[in-house]
């Protein structure tokens, strides 16, 4: 699995973000505050 952080910017505010998911397979972003890993 690979996790890529990146910042997300639009005109009103940036938001970190992940986008996350199996090594060549779909990804998917979410809010960088609302993962946690156990």
């Amino acid at each position: 699995m690979t996790v890529t952080w990146t910042s997300g910017y639009d005109i009103h505010e940036a938001e970190p973000f992940v986008s996350w998911g199996p090594k060549g397979g779909p990804k998917t972003q979410s809010p960088a505050g609302t993962l946690t890993f156990n």
